[in-house]
């Protein structure tokens, strides 16, 4: 009875040990790899091509680093990144010159595995920026 008694309790630490892990969110693991930049619309004017356009980001937490590329002039930079603890702004520190110069806080109107939609208020407007994997 004793030895159950001590097999139960292990199973019990067992279990609430690997269930108090913390798990990466959907989010995060979506948002991490490689996205190509489709169209971008601003102030729901015409959408205009993302011109093999993408950005990709390198890390698998809420904070990170990434690269872009532009497909207008060809260069790539990199950039810094932070997620918010609500998971519904991106915010992207991208001070180089080169690539995409995507230095705007983002809101996330679609996240998944396939999808990203972005919107930011720019010198233009709101922009909405539209990927796909």
């Amino acid at each position: 009875m004793k030895r159950l008694i001590q097999i139960s309790m292990s199973l019990f630490v067992l279990t609430l040990a690997l269930s108090s892990c913390e798990k990466e969110s959907e989010s995060v693991a979506n948002l991490h790899g490689r996205w190509v930049l489709n169209t971008i619309a601003v102030d729901g004017g015409s959408s205009i091509s993302g011109f093999g356009s993408c950005i990709t980001f390198l890390s698998t937490d809420k904070e990170g680093i990434g690269s872009d590329f532009s497909g207008v002039d060809f260069t790539v930079g990199n950039f810094s990144y932070a997620l918010s603890s609500d998971e519904k702004t991106l915010t992207i520190l991208d001070t180089s010159m080169l690539g995409g110069m995507y230095n705007y806080s983002f809101q996330i109107d679609e996240l998944s595995i396939s999808s990203m939609k972005l919107r930011t208020y720019s010198e233009f407007g709101v922009a909405v920026f539209t990927f796909s994997r």
